[in-house]
């Protein structure tokens, strides 16, 4: 064999021994470096996407809270029908169970106390305290206190027990306006608990305590109702 063929095939045995080491190890460094460039991607874009999911969640659930604190404050001291001024204002309970605990006058007479429309609170009140309240409240936080009558108008045979009213008169010669309390009149049920709603119609003659006029309204009172500036989100 000349030379010149013994060089020609010593070199296609050269060509076929493939990589070395040394290239095969340099040629894993770049895929690892490679790889690790792309899982820092990934994983950098699903925090992005977690952050932003939580910046929206935060701002909708700010939005709600605004939404639902100018709701409350615009219809604090709602009063129904009621047309008069000289009124006392008293401090209402937090967690109240009564028509004085809300701090309404529960017999006729004037002047009348009614209570102030938004209180501020530093504390929780013990009817949100406890966690089997379900009201999952972050402690420390402040507090709004709004008292108000419902604005919703159901029909008279409606009216429910277990509820507090105000029973407010349209008639122009009626001396008392209206009145605060666990009792509707002789045709109503009796009403003893809080809860928010109204009733309106027409009176009949068998409501002595009333003259027979126009119409009258029977709202009832919303339950003080504590709204938190800052609460724990829920869990989702």
């Amino acid at each position: 064999m000349s030379p010149r063929c013994q060089a020609r095939h010593l070199g296609r045995q050269r060509a076929a021994r493939g990589f070395t080491l040394v290239e095969l190890m340099v040629a894993i460094a770049l895929g690892l470096v490679l790889l690790t460039v792309l899982v820092s991607l990934i994983i950098s874009s699903v925090t992005n996407r977690s952050e932003l999911d939580k910046s929206s969640r935060q701002i909708e659930n700010g939005r709600y809270a605004l939404e639902t604190l100018v709701n409350d404050i615009q219809m604090a001291g709602f009063k129904g029908q009621t047309g008069i001024q000289s009124w006392d204002r008293v401090m209402p309970a937090a967690c109240p169970a009564n028509t004085a605990d809300l701090g309404y006058t529960s017999t006729a007479g004037s002047p009348q106390k009614v209570p102030l429309p938004v209180v501020g609170l530093t504390d929780v009140p013990s009817c949100l305290a406890s966690a089997a309240s379900g009201a999952n409240v972050k402690t420390g936080t402040g507090m709004l206190l709004v008292t108000r009558a419902s604005s919703e108008v159901l029909a008279p045979v409606a009216a429910q027990p277990g509820e507090h009213y105000i029973q407010v008169s349209t008639c122009e010669d009626d001396p008392l306006s209206f009145e605060a309390g666990p009792l509707l009149p002789p045709t109503q049920p009796e009403a003893t608990v809080l809860r928010p709603s109204s009733n309106c119609g027409r009176r009949t003659a068998a409501a002595a305590t009333w003259p027979a006029c126009a119409s009258w309204c029977i709202a009832s009172i919303s339950s003080a109702t504590a709204t938190s500036a800052a609460r724990t989100p829920s869990p989702r």
